[in-house]
């Protein structure tokens, strides 16, 4: 896995949410700039090869998809299960980051 995009992938993540239902696994990121979210759907497909759309929300846009697999990786990267950002401390790979990607 791309060490670089992994990392800005967990950082992006601040605006994001993973949820766990009977049936699925949703993965959300919210945002009001099209353009961020454009790249972070490109990043989306090199690390996890899905193409996830991004739809209009009512005050911005929002990349909505199920995905088990981001799902997984997101805990392992130490995302709380709950899904609650307040206890989510940044991630080793985000800390140990040298990428000046942005």
């Amino acid at each position: 896995m791309n060490e670089e995009l992994a990392s800005y992938f967990l950082g992006a993540f601040r605006d994001g949410s993973a949820k766990c239902y009977n049936r699925g696994y949703e993965i959300n990121i919210w945002q009001k700039n099209f353009e961020w979210l454009q790249k972070v759907q490109k990043i989306i497909g090199v690390l996890f090869e899905i193409n996830p759309p991004i739809l209009k929300d009512r005050n911005g846009f929002r990349i909505r998809f199920n995905s088990k697999k981001v799902f997984s990786w997101l805990i392992e990267s130490g995302f709380p299960k709950d899904g609650k950002h307040v206890f989510w401390n940044t991630p080793d790979l985000v800390k140990n980051s040298k990428s000046n990607f942005q």
